[in-house]
């Protein structure tokens, strides 16, 4: 991963639903708190963004097109 894209990757990742923003206060009745939105991204711009499954695609394109396709499936 390129560190350029650093921030574009995670912001991504977040916005695709690959990574979730959450908080936790223990003082509240229901410590933990969701923070993520509704999905903005589709799941695949954060795939394609991450070198290692462009690495996959380029080595072994079956696996990485199966891979992704049970990735979306979830």
């Amino acid at each position: 991963m390129d560190l350029k894209n650093m921030m574009h990757v995670q912001e991504t990742a977040v916005k695709s639903g690959y990574w979730n923003l959450y908080r936790y206060d223990p003082r509240l009745e229901t410590p933990f708190i969701f923070d993520s939105k509704k999905l903005k991204t589709e799941m695949s711009e954060w795939l394609e963004a991450t070198n290692r499954f462009r690495k996959l695609a380029r080595q072994n394109s079956e696996l990485a097109e199966h891979l992704h396709k049970k990735i979306l499936a979830r």
